[in-house]
């Protein structure tokens, strides 16, 4: 249909993200149609063509590209900070947070991955992030809950100990009976 409307000749690419070349073939046959197309691995190309896009969803693909002979740990650091840089607002910075931790698990970057995770926790406020806080949270009524179910402290210590309201430590007890 493209190429009828726009009379231009339509060509067909394959995105490889995963590490090395790909070896799947580039031409598919199904009966009478012949599909063919180019591979583009994204490892092939140098990820600093990624970081000088304005667009943050493009610069995330950085961290799959090539870092030829550079410290991997200095290279992530340098796309968390161009990725968060060029994010508008909280809520996209922690999209793109979560978005940049899926692509990065695609390489196989033990070491460089923890490093990354450093860097996105300095450009990314895990305190901002609204799963970090309701983990916190379920910790802190976890702890909360043990405490009471330890019978040994009264309602006013534990709310102190976990600086929340006595109220708040009375509902949840509440909630065990």
């Amino acid at each position: 249909m493209l190429l009828r409307k726009y009379k231009t000749p339509i060509r067909q690419y394959v995105i490889y993200i995963g590490e090395g070349a790909a070896t799947m073939p580039t031409t598919l046959t199904n009966g009478k149609s012949i599909f063919s197309y180019e591979i583009i691995s994204i490892s092939a190309i140098d990820y600093r063509v990624f970081l000088k896009s304005d667009k943050p969803e493009e610069k995330m693909f950085a961290i799959l590209a090539d870092f030829g002979k550079e410290n991997p740990g200095t290279v992530i650091k340098t796309i968390a900070a161009g990725v968060a840089n060029s994010a508008k607002g909280d809520l996209e910075r922690g999209r793109l947070k979560n978005q940049l931790r899926v692509l990065a698990q695609l390489r196989t970057l033990v070491s460089a991955n923890i490093n990354f995770m450093e860097s996105v926790a300095s450009f990314f406020k895990e305190e901002n992030d609204i799963f970090f806080q309701l983990g916190r949270e379920k910790e802190k009524m976890d702890w909360i809950k043990n405490l009471l179910l330890a019978d040994r402290l009264p309602i006013s210590e534990i709310a102190g100990l976990a600086n929340v309201t006595e109220e708040f430590v009375q509902k949840i007890k509440n909630g065990l009976k």
